[in-house]
């Protein structure tokens, strides 16, 4: 094997590497977006409804950051950039329901 096939090798691997830990950190943030709701629950049950709202608009910005990495061209791992999508969906359909607990209309949290 020559040494450019080799060069060519390695940067496909690093390439394909880095975006496995790219689609790491996006579930990573969805996982940190749903804690932010569950805490934002847990907040509107005790009656703290400005500091859920805050929390809210924390999941919100973790959705957000997903939904923008994922309109990024990248090749390969097709099958689990559509489960992220997935997951931000049901994300978003979540956030949707904790901003009605807080009577506020989903395209609004940015005004809480």
């Amino acid at each position: 094997m020559t040494a450019n096939v080799r060069a060519i090798d390695e940067r496909r691997r690093l390439v394909e590497r880095s975006q496995e830990l790219c689609l790491a950190l996006l579930r990573t943030d969805l996982d940190l977006a749903y804690s932010f709701l569950r805490l934002a629950h847990t907040e509107l049950n005790l009656g703290a409804a400005p500091h859920a709202a805050e929390l809210i608009e924390k999941a919100v910005t973790a959705h957000d950051h997903v939904i923008r990495q994922l309109e990024r061209p990248a090749f390969g791992f097709e099958q689990e950039r559509r489960a992220l999508e997935r997951d931000a969906r049901e994300l978003f359909q979540a956030i949707a329901a904790t901003l009605g607990r807080l009577g506020i209309p989903p395209g609004n949290s940015r005004d809480t």
